[in-house]
């Protein structure tokens, strides 16, 4: 998985927007949403974030997989993502 290296990640107070200046579309992150950017931005798998969420976050592991899932589904169709 690589992140599209265009993308500018902007964070204020526990919240950031991630901007692609070439397509000039933006997506919003929360503080778990961060972190996920972060970690796939040095090259984890989402099997490395799962767990490294799993020992921040008091959430059943599979609300944490799911939701993991959708968050890097969404990341792909906007383009900040690809599987590649």
């Amino acid at each position: 998985m690589k992140v599209n290296k265009k993308a500018v990640l902007q964070e204020e107070k526990g919240e950031a927007i991630l901007f692609d200046p070439e397509t000039l579309l933006t997506f919003w992150l929360n503080e778990s949403g961060i972190l996920i950017w972060k970690l796939l931005s040095i090259g984890e798998s989402p099997d490395s974030i799962l767990a490294q969420m799993k020992n921040k976050y008091e959430v059943e592991e599979e609300d944490l997989r799911s939701d993991l899932r959708a968050f890097i589904s969404a990341l792909t169709e906007q383009g900040f993502i690809s599987g590649d």
